[in-house]
């Protein structure tokens, strides 16, 4: 991840919900499972609307909140996305796929939170606040859809 601006880290936070909506897609594909398969496809679709709804803040937010550094914090604490690439053998299980997916909203989660905390003016705070809310409340809706997969 290579984020200098707050623009970059929200074109990259867009970037990568559309990057795992590709690769869930293609792993879906490649399953010998039908619930990891459903699974995936589910969060295939979640994740591309994620990406379009991180768009739409992006479109509205104040250029001058888009032009913020943030490159220290990015240096320090990359975020790492693990496990995206298509499973060649169709073999994931459902709590495999749900945490490679967990892990990648738990890290911008905690790096908006933190941007949160280094916000100096009203619409940066405005700005991270309401993307931070995004993830929370997705993350949220995705473990109980995961839960709900999980128990059938």
């Amino acid at each position: 991840m290579k984020a200098e601006t707050v623009d970059d880290l929200v074109n990259w936070t867009r970037d990568t919900h559309g990057l795992l909506a590709r690769r869930l897609r293609q792993s879906a594909d490649q399953q010998s499972r039908t619930r990891s398969e459903l699974l995936m496809r589910y969060l295939a679709d979640h994740e591309a609307a994620l990406e379009k709804m991180v768009a739409e803040y992006e479109g509205r937010a104040d250029q001058g909140s888009l032009g913020t550094w943030v490159y220290d914090y990015v240096t320090e604490n990359p975020v790492h996305i693990d496990n995206l690439d298509a499973d060649a053998h169709g073999e994931s299980d459902v709590e495999e796929i749900s945490a490679t997916i967990f892990a990648v909203h738990t890290q911008l989660i905690g790096l908006y939170r933190y941007l949160l905390g280094r916000a100096d003016t009203p619409d940066l705070r405005d700005l991270i606040k309401e993307l931070l809310a995004l993830e929370q409340h997705e993350a949220m809706r995705l473990a109980h859809q995961v839960n709900r997969v999980v128990d059938v």
